[in-house]
């Protein structure tokens, strides 16, 4: 079977997630002061996701992009509404699920 998917951008995305994984399971799992260090090191480890995340965000349009030449029209506004659910009610439910 022959795939069109680029398995170095599934990688990248795999280990852009385990680094978030672990920047947000060393922040709200180590609360005690005792696992400070833990904490620390963890949330250090786990910074390196957002740039990461940011940088394989523009390259996958970039891939998009080419890939889909004649149809990026419908890509980009299937990309814009699923942005748009996110910031708006994604927040919203993050909002109140943060509520005490």
């Amino acid at each position: 079977m022959v795939t069109t998917r680029l398995r170095f951008l599934d990688a990248a995305r795999g280990a852009t997630m385990l680094l978030v994984l672990l920047s947000h399971f060393g922040y709200v799992y180590f609360r005690a002061p005792e696992y400070d260090d833990w904490k620390r090191a963890l949330v250090r480890i786990g910074m390196v996701a957002t740039p990461t995340f940011v940088m394989l965000s523009g390259i996958l349009i970039g891939v998009l992009h080419q890939r889909c030449r004649a149809g990026f029209a419908q890509v980009q506004t299937k990309l814009i509404d699923r942005g748009l659910f996110l910031v708006l009610i994604g927040h919203a439910v993050i909002t109140l699920a943060m509520q005490p």
